[in-house]
Formats: C-alpha cells, structure tokens, sequence
C-alpha cells in the first residue's frame, strides 16, 4: 500500500498486531465525512455484491462503526499534511495589501520571495504526485518495456565531450523507474548476514559518487549497522591504475553528502559512518571527522610502515619484498614488525589529540560533523579553483536539522528476539549442549524469515565448519515460509516444510538439507505449481535439497558452474583408466580448437602455492587430453539427457544406488556440412539450451533425437568383498531387471544415432532390439532353475571335500499375488525341517532323536505363550521368573544358531555413533522429578504430624513412618534415574519398567493407614470404655447420697 485511505473491519480486534506501524498509521473513523464516506462505500459494495456481512453492518452501523479501523501510510500523511499547510499559507498571503514604504517594501520583497517558493513547492509537490502515479504501478514492469541509454559514438562525443551514452528525458525516466519493484533485496540480505551473526555489524560499501547520500539513507533503514565511504583515492596493489585514478570521486564529497542526509533523515543515529581513500595524517582524520565520519579506514600507509614499496605486484605473488607473497623464498625478504604499524597509528593518535586540542573538542563524538570549523584557504586558489564554491560541502548538518543526533546513538533493531529461530534454539539446548539428536515440530507463517539461520549460527559456533552428523536436528514445519528460508544452513540441520515458501530458500546453504512438497492434503498437482519463489539456492555451497513442485524464476542462480573434461579409456578385461579436469565454459571451445592449454589455471595454481607435484600432475593431465583431442580430431556429437534419483544411506557410502529415468540421446555434432546439428562455432547447441527444452523434446528434428525405452539402475558396491549382498541376488534374479554389465549410456547413445560411422557395436545392443521385459513366472522358473544347479555344483563339490552342504530344490510355481522370493523362502525352510539331521549325543551319552520335535513344540508353545502373556501376568511383572516350558529351556541351555548364521560380533544398535532423542532424557529425568514430589509431599505430611503430635505418641509414630516412606521414595527415584540414563547410554534393550519401588511405596502406605485406623480404633474403644466406667461411677455415688 503506497498511498491511499483504507478502511479495514477488524472483527478479532488483533489487526494492529498485523502492521508494520513503521510504515502506515492505524486509528478509528470519527470525522463525519469519514463516517459517511464509509457507510457509502459499504452500501455500494452491498449493491454491486450482495453481500451478507455488508448487509449486517448496514443493520446496525453506528454498533459496528468502532470495529472499523483507518489505515493510511506515513509517508502519504506526511505529503497531504504538507500540502494542506502549504496551500493555507498561500491562501494567506493571497490577501495582503500592498505596502508603499521602505521598510514595507523590504517585507513585501520579501514575502513575494517566499510565496514563489510555496508555488515552487507546490509545483514540485503536483510533479511528485504525477510521478507518483506512475511509480505506483504494481505491474510496471509489465505494462512498460525497458529501455536503457543509448551509446553515443566516439566520432559523436568529440564534438561536445560529453557523457558515453545519451540520457533518457524525464518522462522516460518515469516510466523505466515504474518497472522498478521495492523487493528489498539488500534488507533481506542485511537481515540475514544479522541472523547468521548476531555479533557482529552488517557493513555496506559505499563508493563516493554523485548521489551517495540516498543510498546511504536506504541502507540505513535498511537496518545496516555499517556505512563505508570509499573515495577513488588508494587501493591496493592488486587494483588496475586507470581504476584507481580516474574511478569515483573523493572521499570529502561523499562523506559530508552521506553525513547530512542522514541528519536530515533522522538517521545518523543508528548508524556508524566510516572513510577509507589515502587516508594518511592526523589531518585527514580531524578532516573525515569534522565532515561526519567517526571511524576510518587505513590500508596502503600500514603497508608503506611494514616495509612495502608499491610495486603494485600483489595479484602475481612477486612480491620483492616479501608482504604480499606465499612464496618462501620472498617472505624471507619481510624486515616488517607489529611496532611499527603501532607507532604509526601512535603519531596519528598523538597528531589528532593536537588538532583536536586546538578546536576545543574532547572526544570525536563532539567533533563529528562540525564542518563550520573547516576554512577554505584562499591563498591557495588559483585560476581554475577560483570559482569553486564549497559552502554546502562544509554546511553543518546540526543546522539544517537541529534536534537529532548527529554520531551514532543506538543500535539498529533486527527485531531477532522474535524469530521463530528462538523456539528452534531453546528446544534443541541438548543437541547444542551434548550433540544430542533433536525432533522439533512447529508452524510457520510468512513474516517468519531467515528460518533455521540462527540456530546454523549457534551450531557452527560450537562445532566449527564441520557442523553436526546428518539430520541430527530434524524440525517439521507446517505453513507458508518466509523469504530466504533455511538461509545459511548448517551441517546437521533438516528443515522439512509442508507447505510452500517464499523468494531465496537456501540462500548461501552450507551443508543442511531442505525438504519441501505441498500439504498433504493438497487437491493440485505439486509438479504443475509453484512451491518455492524466485532466486533459490543463490550462493549455496553445499547441501541437500528436496523439492517437490516447481521453482519460480533465477532458481539456484549463480555463477556459469565448471565443467568437467573427462577421458575414460577401458581395457580388455573391464579395467577403466579416467582422466579429468575441470574447465570454465568460455574455455571449452578454444581448448578443443588447440588454443587454449589451462594456461590461467596453472598459474592460478602456482600463485596459491600449491604443491610442485599435483601443478605437473595436473599440466601432464592438460598436455595428455589435449594430445588425444588433437590427434583423434574428436568434437562434441552427442548430448546425453536424463533425470537421476540418487539413493544412499545416510554417512555410509559402501551402497549408492541411481536410477536414471527420461533418457533420451541428441546429437550435437557437424559431421554433415550442409545442415550440422548446432553451430560450428559453438561447442553445444543453442537452440535446446536457450529454449529449456526437456523431455520428449518434441520441438526439435526427431531424427536427431533417440528415446531409450527403459530406465537405467545402476548400483556401485564398495568395501563389500567379492560376494554381493542376498537381495541384489534376489533383485538381478527377477523380472524387474535384464543385466548389463559395463552398460554406458554415451556408448549406447553414439551407437544408436552414429551406426553409419562406428565399426564395432555394443553387446548389449541386440538384446534391446525385442522387449526385455519378462513374464514373472518364467523369470521365477529361471532363477529357481540357476539356484537348483548352483546349489548341485556346491553339493558335489562338498561331497567331493568331505564337506556336508544342505540341498536344495527349486519351487514349480510363483502363485499370483505372492513374491516368489516369499515362496522360495517358504519351499527353504520346509526343506530344511524334512531333511533328517544325524543324530547326536547329548550330555548323558545317549542320542537325542526327538531333539527336533522337542524344539518344535518348545517353538510352539513360545508362541502361544507369547500370545497368552500380556499386561498384568505375573511375567509381564516379572519377566525372568516366566513358568513356561519355553521359558526354562532357554535358561537351561542356549539355542543353537541356524546353518549358515553367524553371531554378530557387534549388534546393530550398537554401531554408529549414540543418537538419542531429547524427549528420552527429558522423560527420565520427568520421573525423577514424579518421584521428588511425591517424596516432598509425604515428607510435609510427616512433618506436620510429627509437629501437631504433641503428646500423642501415635501420631509421633506415624509421623515417623510417612519420614521413612518418603525418605525411600527420594532415594528410589534418585537411584532409578541413574540406572536408567545408564540404560540409555549402552543402549541396553532391557525394559524400562521397574515396580519394585511403586509396589513398596503403596504398600509402605496401605500398612500405615491399616496400622493408624487400628490404633486409632483402639484408642476410640479405650475412650469409649473410660467414659462408661466414669458415668457408672457418677451415678453410683449419685445413688449412695
């Protein structure tokens, strides 16, 4: 909203707490022609829609009128106040009379000076107000086409040496500033340097140029902690001489423009300004200081102090004299030492303290911006500095806006003590603390930006780059999310999102993992709609993502990414030789033309200092590929297209698994003159890269085009040993798959669309000449048939040895709707309890021949008593002390291991690292706290017992019993707790449950109000007896008188 009244019903009366009040003003509608604006506005809107709300409000307005709130933008108020007064003052001066005097002359001079600076005004205000029309377009940038200045020709511009391009008028300046959108790319960014570094200042350079002071003010509401005003003068070595002299302006010009807008704004308190360009005295700082600057910035002097003599050789790593260099040999050279930048900066702090003393300030914040105490020295002007006029340059800004501060005051509020981050962090202390796993669950709604940034900060601030293992972190978020969501993310941290999110979703990742896909309950297809917004994945370094749907525009924009140049060279028997670079883009074509050889590269590495041995590795690379592309005269014909799904186990690598699906082969090449493929100056085609295109790619010569029918699954052992795991023996013995050992896509591809030109085809080539697809049962009947000879080799090579080796008989049939590995399964272990095992001897010496049936019916009843314990028995209680048959077997002997199985030497749960929830720790620790109170309560009910006791010996007694209680129930719970975070920590399957101390507890408590309801009756009856005895007494004597 930019300008404008709106008028809004707040029915949940929490609208206020949905504005940004530092851009609009919120209050009630209680001017008249306000209240029957809006009731005219309800009954058109009533008239045209019909609507019911309306229709109720209009029932009874006056009841719902104080639900309506005004909302109109600051900066709107602001200009409709100015020129409500500045019209009222001109009203005003319309009805003076003329004045004939000299005095009234003087005034009435005067005053017509000032009416024509209102009209000036207004008039200015009228062109704002139409420009205003025009910036306010939202779709600007659509209804307007970009139009940029125009290149004026050398010959052009020696006839009035003026600007390199011609300037667009103003109207055309209106219109290309409508195309602009306020998107708030720099705050953004600013705001999320400040979550991933709560410490420290978000800085923004600024180069000295006409018109810096705007900018200045935008990045100060932008919330920068930090402006740099950098003047064209210095620069480091590595800086080109035209840059550095003929690029920006000084550093005066733009510090005392930056300096006064920002008073002038009301901004220069919130942040720190600071100078850098040739600052070398004491006098160019009280300079910087007076001009608005409280901080400075020093490089070439520092150099200049520790021994530098500008060779201007900084980027070759020549330095002569040893500071800018990584060479051995020249560091050698450095004669600098830390005393002597320090007695530099000691003689600028003495030469400043001097200046300073002279003008009468005692510290800088009462000198920045006083520029009325900077002269111009008029002896010093010449013929060409005569006419330059430098009093708004040295204007102070106190002046021109007296009552606001004009030296950094306060800090910058980022608001980030309400970002959802904070929730994020106090649920996952223990994965901070500890290294703990953490499942966190929470919504999220589109103001929450930055998410999971600072919670990256706190990780990386406690285990460095590296970060936590993967998905140690795992929080769950349903809603819409913020812009630059999972910003800077973390090793160990997974956001996964249920729902959609805004523009930069992963900005900057570096090493976390996002997972994104639309609600559950979503009725659209998330493939046909947009998921995440525009610029996704800018500058992610590394990391996982998972989206499912669409991104919007500039997804996962970066810099043109390296290729990779790739010579593999197979052998006889199946032996791959690889050899590899990494090349830019703009290198491909001359590298394969012979003209480029890696040159920049190689120099690269020798400036970096890397090893004498991997830079001759790297150029014998280069010379060896080069050779080979020369001498074959290869070029690029073929395009290999394909969507792959990855698939691995999280930190274990021994089993990666692709499936490469939409293959399809494009060739790429200019064998035929007359009509080549793509452009002989090109090394790829144009046409299916600046087009998008994607699979079917129905919009190019189908002739050019070869689909693979199928999908390709490639799995990659390592560490395994020659024996393949059993289910990729199950998985390459059904009909899901036809192998194809040593199966290269580009192989097949050139086979497929260049037959004319190769002489030797691919094995595999003719067995995707039919359909590869086969009957489930033949494939069954197949694979039972290879298991049954193998399982006849492995039994006459084992009767050959001396070896006893199990048979084996292949199953006839694969019934539909089962799995024929559950059937083949099932016919293995029925074949196992019908072959007769020789008999054995057990301990007594005699054989053991229903060894078997025993341990089948023992099998059975443990069945059946599993199936008859439950919750209550005396085994669910107490677990070792079951009755059954089962049971007592198990504790007599142990269980012999099946064929073929071996113990493991390590159990499952006991590999890896230890990975335990916060909730587990956090429910023991819960119990502990269960068990405390109930001993607080029984030790306060103990005590007032014993207290009120007073010569009641049995409520002293008693007292002492509800101690002892309690003291037991302190003592369990302290003890239970450390045998359970035991527990956790060896990771011990045994049970949890523990009803020794429940059991004593309620026992412990039965008994004593037993015993207190007994004594207590006891000593009832006593009384009773004392009474009767006393009143038969009373009447006896009663009697005698």
């Amino acid at each position: 909203m930019s300008g404008g009244i709106a008028y809004v019903l707040d029915i949940n009366n929490d609208f206020h707490s949905k504005l940004n009040m530092e851009m609009v003003e919120a209050g009630p509608v209680e001017e008249p022609t306000e209240i029957a604006y809006l009731r005219g506005l309800i009954e058109d809107h009533h008239h045209y829609t019909g609507s019911e709300l309306a229709a109720r409000i209009l029932v009874d307005f006056n009841r719902a009128l104080p639900r309506f709130v005004k909302v109109l933008p600051v900066d709107y108020k602001r200009v409709l106040e100015e020129e409500a007064a500045k019209a009222a003052e001109a009203k005003a001066n319309e009805y003076n009379l003329p004045i004939v005097s000299g005095v009234q002359h003087k005034k009435k001079e005067e005053k017509a000076a000032k009416l024509q600076d209102i009209e000036e005004t207004i008039g200015d205000s009228a062109a704002e107000k139409k420009r205003a029309l025009v910036l306010d377009k939202t779709k600007g940038f659509m209804k307007y086409q970009r139009r940029s200045e125009k290149y004026r020709s050398a010959k052009t511009r020696t006839k009035d040496w003026a600007e390199l391009s011609s300037r667009l008028n103003e109207d055309e300046l209106k219109y290309q500033s409508a195309r602009c959108m306020d998107c708030g790319d720099l705050k953004q960014l600013i705001y999320d340097l400040k979550c991933s570094a709560p410490r420290s200042r978000v800085s923004v350079k600024l180069v000295s140029e006409v018109g810096v002071g705007i900018v200045a003010s935008g990045v100060a509401k932008a919330k920068a902690d930090h402006v740099l005003i950098s003047g064209h003068d210095g620069g480091t070595g590595a800086s080109r001489w035209t840059g550095i002299k003929y690029a920006g302006l000084p550093w005066e010009l733009g510090l005392a423009e930056t300096h006064q807008t920002l008073v002038l704004n009301d901004l220069r308190g919130r942040v720190v300004v600071q100078t850098d360009g040739q600052l070398r005295t004491g006098r160019d700082i009280a300079i910087a200081c007076l001009l608005g600057a409280e901080e400075w910035g020093f490089a070439t002097a520092p150099l200049i102090a520790m021994g530098c003599i500008m060779m201007r050789k900084c980027h070759l790593n020549t330095c002569p004299v040893g500071i800018a260099t990584q060479d051995p040999e020249l560091r050698k050279k450095f004669t600098g030492t830390p005393e002597h930048v320090i007695n530099f900066f000691y003689y600028l702090a003495n030469e400043l303290r001097a200046i300073m003393a002279r003008l009468g300030f005692r510290t800088i914040n009462e000198m920045v911006g006083h520029a009325e105490v900077l002269k111009v020295r008029d002896d010093l002007r010449n013929n060409k500095t005569q006419n330059i006029d430098l009093s708004l340059l040295l204007t102070p800004a106190h002046k021109l806006r007296p009552g606001v501060a004009t030296f950094n005051v306060r800090k910058q509020d980022h608001k980030l003590h309400v970002r959802l981050d904070n929730k994020l962090i106090s649920e996952a202390e223990l994965t901070l603390d500890k290294g703990l796993p953490s499942r966190i669950e929470c919504d999220i709604i589109n103001t929450d930006r930055a998410m999971g940034t600072s919670l990256s900060y706190h990780i990386s601030k406690r285990y460095g780059e590296a970060g936590l293992p993967l998905d140690t972190v795992h929080v769950n978020i349903k809603g819409s999310g913020g812009q630059s969501f999972g910003a800077f993310l973390a090793p160990g941290v997974t956001l996964e999102l249920e729902g959609d999110s805004n523009d930069y979703v992963g900005k900057g990742l570096s090493g976390g993992r996002l997972i994104v896909y639309p609600p559950r309950n979503a009725v659209f297809k998330a493939e046909e709609n947009i998921i995440i917004g525009n610029t996704c994945l800018y500058g992610a370094t590394s990391g996982s993502c998972f989206f499912r749907g669409v991104a919007a525009e500039r997804f996962a924009l970066s810099s043109k990414p390296d290729l990779t140049l790739e010579q593999k060279t197979v052998g006889d028997h199946g032996s791959s030789e690889e050899r590899r670079m990494v090349i830019k883009e703009k290198y491909v074509k001359p590298f394969l033309d012979g003209e480029y050889k890696m040159d920049k590269t190689i120099q690269k590495m020798k400036r970096q200092s890397q090893a004498t041995s991997d830079v001759e590795a790297f150029r014998k690379t280069v010379d060896e590929l080069d050779k080979f592309v020369q001498e074959k005269g290869l070029q690029p014909v073929l395009r290999a297209n394909y969507v792959r799904s990855a698939f691995q186990k999280p930190s274990d690598d021994r089993v990666r698994i692709s499936l490469d699906t939409e293959l399809a082969f494009i060739r790429e090449d200019t064998l035929d003159r007359d009509r080549p493929c793509r452009d002989p100056s090109q090394w790829h085609r144009l046409d299916i890269d600046d087009r998008n295109l994607s699979f079917p790619f129905k919009d190019i010569n189908q002739s050019e085009v070869s689909r693979f029918p199928y999908a390709v699954l490639e799995i990659k052992l390592r560490d395994l040993g020659k024996k393949r795991p059993a289910w990729i023996e199950d998985l390459m013995g059904s009909h899901l798959v036809h192998p194809a050992p040593r199966f290269s896509k580009f192989v097949h591809g050139v086979a497929s669309l260049f037959e004319d030109y190769v002489n030797n085809l691919p094995f595999w080539l003719s067995d995707l000449e039919g359909d590869i697809r086969k009957d489930p049962q033949k494939a069954f009947e197949a694979e039972e048939k290879r298991r049954s000879q193998r399982a006849e080799d492995e039994v006459a090579v084992g009767s050959f040895l001396g070896k006893r080796v199990s048979s084996y008989k292949a199953s006839r049939s694969s019934p539909a709707g089962q799995s024929y590995l559950a059937d083949r399964m099932a016919a293995e272990a029925s074949l196992a309890r019908s072959v007769p095992r020789e008999p054995t001897v057990d301990e007594a010496g005699e054989p053991s021949e229903g060894r078997e049936h025993d341990e089948e019916q023992e099998q059975g009843q443990e069945q059946d008593g599993d199936q008859r314990t439950g919750y209550g028995t005396l085994s669910a209680v107490l677990p070792s002390f079951s009755l059954s048959r089962y049971s007592r077997a198990r504790h007599e002997r142990e269980r012999p291991l099946p064929e073929g199985v071996v113990e493991p030497s390590e159990w499952i749960k006991n590999t890896g690292e230890l990975k335990i929830e916060p909730k587990v720790w956090l429910a023991n620790e819960r119990t502990f706290l269960k068990w405390q109170h109930i001993c607080i309560l029984l030790g306060g009910l103990a005590v007032s017992l014993y207290s009120a006791a007073g010569r009641n010996t049995l409520a002293e007694v008693m007292g002492i019993m509800y101690i002892l209680i309690a003291v037991f129930a302190g003592g369990w719970g302290y003890w239970m707790m450390g045998v359970r975070r035991r527990m956790i920590i060896e990771r011990s399957g045994k049970d949890f449950d523990n009803v020794i101390g429940p059991l004593v507890i309620s026992v412990a408590l039965m008994i004593a109000l037993i015993l207190n309801f007994v004594f207590a009756y006891r000593r009832a009856v006593e009384r009773w007896d004392y009474d009767n005895g006393r009143n038969a007494t009373q009447s006896f004597s009663e009697e005698l008188r």
